[in-house]
């Protein structure tokens, strides 16, 4: 992964819920960071099928496209988007800046999660990201509360 650290790259998680609607959301991430000159990358959720979207995204110059290497990736991104994984988790435990798209196949548990830990939430303009929330940092708690509050959710 040669790509330098820009603070206009991003990442985007997908969460296997429906392909075809998260290949739209995708698209429109693609469209804005064409605008921007930065690169999107995306990291596919462990159970979809990363030869589908490469297949899908073959075309696109400023797109990497990448499986179970989410960690990897962090480092060269400032912003962190997604629809319900725990991935949007992960990455706001490491101090990135997360956003997650509210939407009709959300988990409402997932949302409640997402706000409890300051994940802020984000819409799609024609030609920009839309940050509805401020991002604020994660409350210093254990790792034993933070768990249960997991589980509770779940």
């Amino acid at each position: 992964m040669p790509n330098k650290i820009s603070q206009k790259n991003i990442l985007y998680v997908t969460s296997d819920i429906d392909f075809k609607y998260e290949l739209e959301i995708i698209k429109k991430f693609i469209y804005f960071t064409t605008i921007e000159k930065s690169i999107l990358y995306i990291c596919i959720h462990p159970r979809e099928n990363l030869k589908l979207y490469k297949s899908k995204l073959k075309n696109t110059t400023n797109v990497k496209i990448y499986q179970n290497k989410l960690f990897k990736i962090a480092p060269k991104v400032s912003d962190v988007f997604g629809i319900s994984t725990m991935a949007l988790l992960d990455m706001k435990a490491i101090g990135k800046n997360v956003f997650y798209y509210k939407n009709s196949q959300d988990k409402e548990n997932m949302h409640k999660l997402f706000s409890k830990y300051g994940l802020g939430n984000f819409r799609l303009g024609k030609n920009k990201i839309i940050k509805l929330r401020k991002n604020i940092l994660v409350r210093s708690n254990s790792k034993k509360t933070i768990l249960n509050n997991i589980f509770k959710l779940i």
